[in-house]
Formats: C-alpha cells, sequence, structure tokens
C-alpha cells in the first residue's frame, strides 16, 4: 500500500526584510522548517510499516496455504493406518523368530549327520585298505581286488568332497542365521523400549496434525483481521499528518502577514494603529495554531501508541501459530511430529532390516536345500555302488573257496558300512525337505514396507509444511519487529512540540501589540490601511479557519464584507 507524502515544499520564501516585532520571523521560519522535516520524516516511517504489515499479511496468507483439509485428511488417515500396522507387526514377529531357531535346530542336525556320514566314508576307506593287503595274502586273488579297492577308494574320495562342500553350504546358512537371530534379538530390544508408545503417538499425531491445521486456519483468521485493521489505522494516521502540511502553510501565512507589515513601514505606509491590529490579528492565528497542532499531533501519538499495540498481538498471534514448543522459525506441533515420525521410521526400518535378513536366510535356505539335496544324491549314489562293488566282491570270494572267505568277511563289513552311509543320507534327506520349504513366501510380505510407505507418504508433506512454515514464521517475526520499531520510531518523533509549539506560542507573544483600539472607532485613515492589510493577508489563506480569524478584526466600514478568497 502506498500513500502520498502528506508534506510538499513550500513555493514561497520571505525576502530578507527588516522585522517587525524582533526575531520573530526567523523563530517562525525554523519552526516552519522543523514541522516540514520531521512530518515529512514521520511520513516515510509510516509508509514503511504499512509496507512491512503488507508482507506481514503476505506471509499470513502463504502459512494457511501450506496444508489443504483434503491433505491434513489424507496424512491423518495414513498416520492412523501406519500406527495400526505398526502394533500388528510386533506380534508377527514372533512366528519369524521361530522359524529362525528351527532353521538353526535343523543346521545342527545336519551337521551331526554329515559327521555320520563322514565317519561311515572312513570306515569304507579303511575297508578298501584292508580288501586290498588281505587280496595280497590269498593267491590269485591281487588282480581280482586291486582295481576293485582303487574303486572304492575313489568313491569314498568323491563322497568326502561332496561332504565337505555340504558342510561348507551349511555353515554359510548357519552364519545367516546367526546374524538373522542377532538381528531380531536387538530389535526386540528395541521394541521393548518404544512400542507400544509409537504406534500411540502416530495415532496421537494424526490428532494433533488436524488440531493444529485448525487453529492455524483461526489464528490465520485472527491476524488477517488484525493485521488488515493495522494498515486502515496507517492509513489513517497518515492522514491525520496533514495536521503538518496545515500548520507549516498556517505559520508561512503568518510569516507572509508580518513580511507585509515591514514592507509597508519599509515604504513609508505604516500605520501605527491599523499594524497593531494586524499584528494581534496574526498573533491570534498563532494562537489558533498551537491550540490545533496540540490537539491533531496529540491524536496522532494516541494512534501511533494504538498501531503498536495491534502490532504486538500480531507477534502474540504469531506465537499461537507456532503450537508448543515452537523455537526460533520452527513450528512446534510440526516439529513435535516429525520428529515423532522420525522415530516410528527408525523403528520400521530396524524391523525391515530384519525383514530383509529373514528374506535372505529364506532364500539360502531354499537354495541351500536343494544343492544339499544333490549332494546327498550323490551320497546315495555313491553308497549304491559300493554296496554294488561288495556284492561282487563277495561273488568273487565264493569262487576262491575256503581262501576267499577273509576277503568275503571284510566285503560284508563294506556292504554294512554301505548301508549305515545310504540311511545316514537318507535321514539328512527328509530333514531338507522341510527346510526348504516356506520361509521366502512367508518373508516377502513384508509389513515393514508397508508401514514405511505409508509413514513416508504422510511425513514427506509434513516435512515440507515445516519447512515452509518455519521460514515463513521466521519472516513473519522479522516482519512484526519491524513493524514495531517503526510505529516506535514514529512515536519518538513526535516528540517535537516544544520546537513548535513553544515556539510559536513565545512569537504570538512577542509580536501581539497591548492595548488595541475598537474598530468601530476608527478613522477613515486607519479603516483603509487596515482592509488594505487584510485583504493582502488574505489572499494567502486557504483554510476556513483563518478566514474566520481574520473576519474578527475586519473593521466595520464600507467595503469591509471583502473577507479574501473564497474556502479552498
Amino acid at each position: 500500500m502506498s500513500i502520498a507524502t502528506p508534506l510538499a515544499r513550500p513555493t514561497w520564501q520571505p525576502a530578507p526584510l527588516p522585522t517587525a516585532r524582533g526575531d520573530a520571523p526567523a523563530r517562525l521560519a525554523a519552526a516552519r522548517e522543523v514541522i516540514e522535516g520531521k512530518f515529512l520524516d514521520l511520513g516515510v516511517t509510516l509508509e514503511k510499516s504499512v509496507e512491512v504489515v503488507s508482507g506481514l499479511v503476505a506471509s499470513l496468507d502463504q502459512l494457511t496455504s501450506l496444508f489443504s483439509a483434503t491433505a491434513v485428511d489424507s496424512a491423518s488417515e495414513k498416520l492412523s493406518a501406519a500406527a495400526a500396522e505398526l502394533s500388528g507387526l510386533a506380534g508377527a514377529r514372533s512366528g519369524q523368530r521361530e522359524r529362525f531357531q528351527r532353521l538353526a535346530a535343523t543346521g545342527r542336525q545336519l551337521g551331526s549327520h554329515i559327521d555320520d556320514m563322514q565317519r561311515a566314508l572312513r570306515y569304507l576307506r579303511v575297508f578298501a585298505v584292508n580288501i586290498k593287503v588281505t587280496a595280497g595274502t590269498v593267491p590269485g586273488a591281487v588282480v581280482l581286488f586291486e582295481g576293485f579297492a582303487e574303486e572304492i577308494r575313489g568313491a569314498v574320495e568323491d563322497g568326502r568332497t561332496q561332504l565337505d562342500e555340504f558342510g561348507r553350504d551349511l555353515d554359510q546358512l548357519g552364519g545367516l542365521v546367526s546374524a538373522a537371530l542377532i538381528h531380531e534379538s536387538e530389535l526386540d530390544e528395541r521394541c521393548n523400549q518404544v512400542l507400544p508408545a509409537v504406534p500411540m503417538q502416530l495415532t496421537a499425531d494424526a490428532l494433533t496434525l488436524s488440531s493444529h491445521h485448525k487453529r492455524i486456519a483461526a489464528v490465520a483468521a485472527e491476524v488477517g483481521a488484525v493485521a488488515r485493521g493495522l494498515q486502515g489505522k496507517v492509513a489513517m494516521a497518515l492522514c491525520g499528518l496533514q495536521i503538518g502540511d496545515t500548520v507549516r502553510q498556517r505559520v508561512e501565512h503568518v510569516e507572509i502577514g508580518l513580511a507585509i507589515l515591514d514592507r509597508r513601514q519599509a515604504a513609508g505606509q505604516g500605520n501605527p494603529v491599523a499594524d497593531d491590529l494586524v499584528r494581534a490579528m496574526l498573533a491570534a492565528q498563532l494562537d489558533d495554531i498551537v491550540e490545533s497542532f496540540d490537539s491533531e499531533v496529540g491524536k496522532v501519538a494516541q494512534s501511533l501508541e494504538g498501531l503498536a499495540r495491534d502490532a504486538r498481538t500480531l507477534l502474540q498471534l504469531r506465537d499461537a501459530a507456532r503450537g508448543a514448543g515452537g523455537r526460533g522459525g520452527k513450528a512446534g506441533d510440526l516439529a513435535s511430529l516429525e520428529a515423532s515420525l522420525e522415530q516410528a521410521m527408525a523403528l520400521v526400518a530396524q524391523m525391515g532390516a530384519t525383514e530383509a535378513a529373514a528374506l535372505n536366510v529364506g532364500q539360502s535356505a531354499e537354495s541351500t536345500a536343494q544343492g544339499l539335496t544333490q549332494r546327498i544324491s550323490s551320497i546315495r549314489d555313491i553308497k549304491t555302488t559300493i554296496h554294488s562293488m561288495a556284492l561282487n566282491a563277495h561273488l568273487k570270494c565264493v569262487r576262491l573257496g575256503d581262501a576267499g572267505r577273509p576277503l568275503s568277511v571284510v566285503a560284508v563289513e563294506l556292504r554294512q558300512h554301505a548301508d549305515a552311509l545310504g540311511e545316514t543320507a537318507g535321514q539328512a534327506e527328509s530333514i531338507l525337505v522341510h527346510m526348504g520349504g516356506g520361509e521366502t513366501a512367508e518373508a516377502e510380505d513384508s509389513g515393514a514396507v508397508r508401514v514405511g510407505e505409508l509413514l513416508e507418504t504422510a511425513a514427506a508433506p509434513i516435512r515440507e509444511a515445516e519447512g515452509k512454515m518455519g521460514a515463513e514464521l521466521t519472516r513473519m517475526a522479522s516482519q512484526g519487529e519491524a513493524v514495531i520499531q517503526a510505529l516506535q520510531q514514529a512515536t519518538g518523533r513526535l516528540n517535537f512540540q516544544g520546537a513548535v509549539s513553544d515556539v510559536l506560542a513565545a512569537c504570538a507573544h512577542q509580536i501581539r501589540p497591548g492595548d488595541l483600539a475598537e474598530l468601530n472607532a476608527l478613522d477613515q485613515a486607519t479603516a483603509t490601511a487596515l482592509n488594505e492589510m487584510l485583504s493582502e493577508i488574505g489572499k494567502t489563506y486557504t483554510m476556513a479557519r483563518e478566514r474566520k480569524i481574520q473576519a474578527a478584526y475586519v473593521p466595520p466600514t464600507p467595503g469591509s464584507d471583502d473577507d479574501g478568497p473564497e474556502e479552498g
């Protein structure tokens, strides 16, 4: 809002003529300069405050646009939904921990079976060596059994290789399960600390968000009314500053009157009685100027004090817009809500990490089970091969008769240990069937991901609003302080009455004559001189108050109806 400066520079400057009454003209000129400068400065200060209030209103409008009712409802619904799902996640986690514990137990069982199969293979290797040694003691048996022993040793070595790789795969899975259980333990501790407080806080935050929006709307309406009222009052105060221009003009008119007196006296046209009446009229003008000036300046000062109170009210309302706990540029409610959102999202992120670990374990269990099943199948094949070779060896021993009986005993032992190997492999295979099923499907249904998405979509507009609100509140604080400062400066700059009123009153006293002649007793020459001066002075008057005062000094003679120019 821009309002024209209430004062304009005078175009008239009195000529340096002899003074009619001491230094009154110089003192009047000094007072007029004070009026002109002070009121110009005051007008500029008030105009600045109007501009700042306009900026404050704009900031306020920006605040109210940060959150629409639809956005608030949507964010509140997401917060409530996230709170409900988060509460359910804790109960669902117990099943996940049990699955990890089952996997750990399965790994231990498989490790025991690996040990049994390794032991069976060691026995088989020993018996393969025994066959070779025993065959060396039986005539004609070396050729029959040496290749046989080497084949068994090759099968055993292959089996040991398979079991070693089996063990490494199982150890790797065990490491994943152990890490997942550590995640679970840490998450348990975290949940014990913050559940059910976090879901409850999210539910409360949903209500806080709605109440915050309602309060912002209410405060915005109130601040808007105060700010716009403040704009109007400042405009009225600016209008009140027109008194400065009025007083300046009237003082200038008194100066012109004194200059006219000085000029006539210098030209030898002076008339003592008429001159005294003119000085009395000019003193009466100064008296009226002082009265009018003091009254109007008092009204402006009172108006400015009210404006400062309104500006302070704006700052109080700004603090109400922040909400509880707001500091600096932070909006209390939104800052608190953002903090609880961060806590909830940290918990959900930890749950998500645990779920990711569970997914990894499940996928690894599935993959490991498939790989181990293939290795068990290879072990079973080795058992079948050794069993067949042991049976063939037994038949060869029968053909050797009594000499082959020692070899037959070793062959029987081979077959028994091969059967033991196959039985253990079968048990391991049965365990693997259960280990590979169900883990992946359950882990992929990630509740933490859903809750995280809900929280993120709710948090995004809250973060944006909090950041913008902080900036707007900071701007409002600066603008509000600027308004108060400007109005305080304006009030302080009104403290110049002594330099105006006292000077004008002193000048009035200085130029006012003592006893005055009666107007109706004036001779013709005096009346003519008085009318000439009043007519010349009256042409400069633009205000009714000036003409009314002058009219009291017009003598009741013909031509006295000429009161100068019409009112402007």
